[in-house]
């Protein structure tokens, strides 16, 4: 049973792994929410910095969410706002880290 469950947060970490490699904004936005769906992002706890970056417009958004689930929402949200302004084909760069609460650290 344990195993089971270790191989199953394994496979979801490779699957939002795959989030934060470069792609099209609304590839990450699609994955993002299949991940939710699917149930993926419940298994990461605790807050989350994020951020969004279009490279070729120079343009990053940046907030902090309580969870990776909430995360990828608030993030989708900014991924879909963005798809009005620059395209669904926009490259988009993602990423996160544990907020400095989370890391032990002074925020």
């Amino acid at each position: 049973m344990a195993a089971d469950l270790q191989k199953e947060m394994q496979e979801s970490l490779a699957r939002v792994e795959a989030v934060f490699i470069p792609g099209r904004l609304c590839d990450r936005r699609d994955e993002m929410l299949r991940l939710r769906e699917s149930g993926d992002t419940m298994f990461f706890s605790g807050g989350i910095r994020w951020s969004v970056l279009l490279p070729d417009y120079d343009k990053k958004l940046k907030g902090e969410s309580e969870s990776l689930d909430a995360a990828f929402g608030d993030m989708s949200s900014c991924l879909s706002f963005l798809a009005g302004d620059h395209g669904e084909d926009a490259q988009v760069v993602c990423a996160v880290e544990a907020s400095p609460e989370e890391a032990g650290e002074k925020p």
